[in-house]
């Protein structure tokens, strides 16, 4: 079984050439916090200039949280807004302030490169008593992998810990296949996502929650920590106020280089030699396809031959979930 995702997640992995631009995902959260928070930062006054009188950040907050989320006509106001994204420049402008705060952050001890492991820096890691006291209520930067509850089922303990929270998507730093006793490096520990009431009904499916994958690298959440402050729950909590994910590349054309290289791999293994890293391989498919709204009857058909191969390998060690989707989907 799995025993150094460590070195595969953290140390140059072969996949990281296939995640090309980091993206601000299209939700803000409507939290009193939030609106106090960025008043001083002064985020509001940048985000009006660039948006003149037509809009404001408080129009966009309140678009992309909780007024009206679960109105059927809810997503045509996101997709609205998502050009003005673009028209306006008021993506860019939040991820500058995003990489401004991640800066202060990391000054003040509230930016953590991981959630339980420490690979960038000698900052105390996120799960030390001392962190947990002093962060609570504050506003925290955390980088790992978004991944949904239901997927935490190759490993029942955990999952019967997480579903002491009624919250549907976790924080981890790897696959829900690693976070087992025989990886060295898995600390036992996810952090709970609290999305607005409604927020699945809109963002179901869309990178990087999407449930049917379930597992997402590249993330980071700016939010609000809560240290366990309900008793019934096992882990703490942040509040998402924003999330950044880095975007795979595009299917078209980069597959061709992508089947390419599965194909050498198949002849002579290296990067593909072991599970821990061909797992990666299964995430990162359905990824590209899903995020760039391709349909997975649309991939190649060498590259399907290539993973239907490595899946008839790897199929006692993958998990059930992994199983039935490339079942149903890929293979």
């Amino acid at each position: 079984m799995p025993k150094n995702y460590n070195h595969y997640m953290f140390v140059s992995p072969w996949w990281k050439q296939y995640y090309d631009s980091t993206v601000i995902f299209e939700y803000i959260n409507n939290y009193s916090e939030l609106q106090e928070y960025v008043n001083q930062k002064g985020l509001i006054s940048q985000i009006v200039r660039l948006f003149g009188k037509r809009i404001s950040i408080a129009h966009i907050v309140n678009a992309f949280a909780d007024i009206n989320l679960l109105s059927p006509d809810k997503e045509t106001i996101i997709e609205d807004l998502a050009v003005l994204y673009d028209k306006y420049d008021a993506q860019r402008t939040l991820t500058e302030w995003f990489e401004k705060e991640s800066k202060n952050a990391l000054k003040s001890g509230r930016l953590f490169s991981s959630v339980t492991n420490c690979h960038y820096s000698n900052k105390t890691p996120l799960f030390s008593n001392s962190s947990q006291n002093s962060l609570d209520s504050k506003f925290v930067v955390v980088s790992g992998s978004i991944c949904c509850k239901d997927s935490l089922s190759t490993n029942p303990v955990l999952l019967e810990s997480a579903n002491h929270s009624n919250c549907t998507w976790v924080l981890c730093d790897y696959p829900p296949l690693a976070m087992i006793n025989s990886n060295p490096n898995y600390k036992g520990q996810i952090v709970n996502l609290r999305m607005d009431k409604g927020f699945d009904n809109v963002f179901s499916g869309r990178i990087p929650f999407d449930p049917e994958i379930g597992w997402f690298p590249y993330c980071t959440v700016a939010g609000f920590f809560n240290a366990r402050n309900v008793a019934n729950e096992n882990f703490p909590t942040i509040t998402p106020s924003l999330i950044m994910y880095k975007r795979t590349f595009s299917p078209t054309p980069h597959i061709s280089d992508l089947t390419g290289f599965v194909s050498g791999e198949k002849e002579k293994p290296n990067y593909l030699e072991s599970f821990e890293s061909r797992l990666f391989l299964y995430y990162l498919v359905p990824t590209m396809y899903r995020s760039w709204g391709v349909g997975y009857d649309k991939i190649d058909d060498e590259l399907r031959d290539l993973l239907k191969y490595f899946v008839n390998i790897d199929n006692s060690q993958m998990g059930s979930n992994l199983v039935s989707f490339y079942g149903k989907y890929i293979i």
